[in-house]
């Protein structure tokens, strides 16, 4: 794949950009389709900056539309989504892209499409540890509770509270009082 030096590739980059399309598929103006509209380009514009050859507008929003519901730009917008969750804060965003890039990997029948998949599952699996949020089955759910207790106002009563009942009940030792 051959590209010009004139389109704008955004955050990602050229590399990232023909190396994920090499995955899906994708030729070079599906590529750089897909790059337009993750970086918010209607699919009119996109068609027009990936260079698709139409005579006027109508023939571009039809050529958008066409690209847009292909499943390589469909796979390289998740697989580009899931690449830039790591430089946002919002924590649904990683679910989104998890929830999506599940969605690719089940669908693919090509091998590296689902490696590629596999790789980007494991890489928001480390944004998550990263940002301290672990699965709630890790038998550490009792110290959040309490860390979240201790977080708010007057928690820290609650917290004393709350396990005084808890520990109150018949035949627990010590007896209540």
């Amino acid at each position: 794949m051959t590209t010009d030096d004139t389109f704008d590739w955004g955050p990602l980059g050229k590399d990232w950009w023909m190396e994920n399309a090499e995955a899906v598929h994708a030729t070079l103006n599906q590529a750089k389709f897909a790059c337009a509209r993750h970086s918010g380009a209607t699919r009119t514009k996109a068609a027009e900056l990936a260079q698709y050859s139409a005579t006027d507008n109508q023939g571009l929003r039809t050529a958008g539309s066409r690209a847009d519901d292909t499943k390589a730009v469909q796979d390289l917008l998740t697989m580009a989504s899931a690449a830039a969750v790591s430089t946002t804060d919002a924590p649904y965003t990683v679910a989104e892209a998890r929830q999506k890039i599940g969605r690719m990997v089940k669908t693919s029948l090509d091998p590296s499409t689902v490696i590629k998949g596999t790789e980007l599952l494991a890489r928001l699996d480390q944004v998550d540890r990263d940002r301290g949020q672990t699965p709630d089955d890790d038998g550490l759910n009792a110290w959040r509770i309490e860390r979240h207790f201790l977080l708010q106002h007057n928690g820290a009563a609650a917290n004393v509270l709350m396990h005084g009942i808890a520990n109150c009940r018949p035949g627990a030792r010590p007896p209540c009082r």
